[in-house]
């Protein structure tokens, strides 16, 4: 069943909220990556294949907040380092790259089996340059919960991470079928 637009709202309000607390330490942390990143010794296919500099960033979060959680959801282990993705009994934070979307069938996907009612919000990363808040390169993006992410339909603009909460308003959020369950005549 899908939520409504005011309860997707909501769910990003306090996602965020609740990350806000962890700035500091996913600051470290993505400094950590971007360290390793750069240690790697792939020479020039570092530019050219940008495949190959998602692991250091990925170990680098796990690292971090594999013990404390990141923004109050806890880490889920079970398909690490495939996927990264943080949890609680109503959300699931799934951290990717912008491009970081898999492609194949959806015999070969390494997701796990949807839980209905957990809302779905996918962390998109990029590498900061050096000298630069990394933090701004982050934001967050909602997407149904009915199949694979990769055919998941967007259910909210992208939201930079540094966005204060009590700034978010419902026109960021693509209207659910919850929300006009029957079609309209004439309006």
């Amino acid at each position: 069943m899908a939520h409504t637009t005011g309860e997707n709202l909501f769910t990003m309000k306090r996602v965020l909220r609740n990350l806000e607390a962890d700035h500091d330490a996913l600051r470290e942390a993505l400094a950590d990556g971007r360290r390793m990143r750069d240690l790697l010794p792939y020479g020039d296919y570092i530019n050219r294949y940008r495949n190959l500099t998602r692991d250091p960033m990925v170990v680098a979060i796990h690292k971090q907040f594999h013990e404390s959680g990141l923004g109050g959801l806890t880490i889920d282990e079970s398909m690490f380092p495939l996927s990264l993705r943080f949890e609680d009994d109503d959300v699931t934070l799934v951290f990717r790259r912008p491009e970081g979307f898999r492609h194949g069938t959806n015999e070969e996907s390494s997701q796990r089996p949807l839980i209905e009612r957990r809302s779905r919000i996918v962390l998109f990363w990029k590498y900061a340059e050096p000298g630069t808040d990394a933090l701004k390169r982050i934001s967050l993006q909602m997407f149904d919960n009915e199949g694979p992410l990769e055919e998941a339909t967007m259910l909210s603009e992208k939201i930079p991470l540094l966005t204060k909460p009590e700034s978010l308003t419902t026109a960021m959020f693509i209207p659910t079928h919850a929300d006009e369950p029957r079609f309209v005549f004439g309006s």
